[in-house]
């Protein structure tokens, strides 16, 4: 069965299975992509169209799994979420956000959390040279990209 055919006899049918697993049109496109996708891979032989259902309905329902594990994992945060803040400090999350995820993490614990250097580099067990460059350069990429000067301080 070439994939056209099979994609015209189960593709509603497993459309319709991951929107009610996934409840989300976007994931469940994956879902369908993927599963015909490890189809074309592997390119399995069934006795017959009953097998190839079966096959194509174990496999998208295993895709619906790990999507819904993905999810519960890595929910994101919305900035609009978080309680508290003005316009201000959400267009300040917003940038730092784009920042490369280790310049992020020195970032937020040297200026949110309040930690020193020191600490911070025994907490994330990198030296104390890495912790400096590292914020040396989030603070650099921030202030390219909230468009400020930078200002020379010590940050001991």
């Amino acid at each position: 069965m070439n994939l056209e055919e099979l994609l015209e006899t189960y593709g509603d049918q497993l459309y319709r299975i991951g929107l009610l697993l996934l409840k989300n049109r976007e994931d469940t496109e994956d879902a369908v992509q993927e599963t015909l996708y490890k189809y074309m891979r592997k390119h399995p032989e069934f006795n017959d169209s009953g097998h190839a259902g079966r096959w194509l309905m174990k496999v998208m329902i295993n895709e619906c799994r790990n999507i819904q594990r993905f999810r519960f994992r890595y929910v994101p945060l919305l900035i609009e979420d978080i309680p508290a803040m003005d316009d201000n400090d959400r267009e300040v999350l917003r940038t730092i956000e784009t920042l490369p995820y280790k310049d992020r993490e020195v970032l937020l614990l040297h200026y949110s959390e309040g930690y020193t250097l020191k600490e911070i580099a025994e907490m994330l067990k990198i030296s104390l040279s890495a912790v400096k460059m590292r914020l040396l350069r989030a603070k650099k990429s921030f202030a390219q990209a909230y468009g400020e000067e930078l200002n020379d301080e010590s940050d001991t």
